[in-house]
């Protein structure tokens, strides 16, 4: 797979491979934000100890290179996969931040956010780019079955979708 340099938002700097139906798809570099070392300086992560108004600014940079806010997830190594489509039903408290290390939806422009470090940031799509899944899978979730749980949601989204 070939890569490309990409700037998903002015200053803000990051990879994508190759172009995928009705997919867009990138990991962000750690340049471009506000937040001081050692996290310097695009840090997502609210979980880190980084001053909570960087990690809001930096996000708000990423957000403008996104059709929408993107869903972030309470990254625990484990297996379980949100249903990503949930978060558009009346009543579903946004301020609430699922615990899952994966997301999967059928709703066309909702981008959905993995966090990683030394785990890897897994993106899978039928071929039509209709339902999209993101895992994140460090070695206990993948032994586990990140992956399988977020096929076998996938799958349950678009039953169609068999590969």
């Amino acid at each position: 797979m070939a890569t490309t340099l990409l700037e998903p938002a002015p200053g803000l700097r990051g990879v994508t491979g190759e172009p995928w139906t009705g997919v867009r798809y990138f990991s962000t570099w750690r340049v471009g934000g506000v937040s001081p070392a050692p996290r310097d300086s695009l840090n997502l992560g609210t979980h880190v100890g980084d001053d909570p108004a960087a990690v809001r600014e930096n996000r708000a940079r990423l957000r403008r290179a996104l059709p929408d806010e993107p869903l972030w997830l309470e990254q625990v190594h484990g297996t379980a996969v949100f249903d990503a489509n949930a978060a558009s039903t009346p009543g579903f408290d946004v301020a609430i931040v699922p615990c899952a290390d994966a997301a999967v939806t059928a709703q066309r422009g909702r981008p959905l956010a993995i966090m990683t470090a030394d785990c890897l940031p897994v993106v899978l799509a039928d071929a039509a780019g209709t339902v999209l899944g993101v895992a994140h899978a460090g070695w206990r979730g993948l032994v586990a079955g990140v992956l399988e749980n977020t096929l076998d949601a996938l799958r349950r989204r678009a039953p169609q979708a068999r590969g």
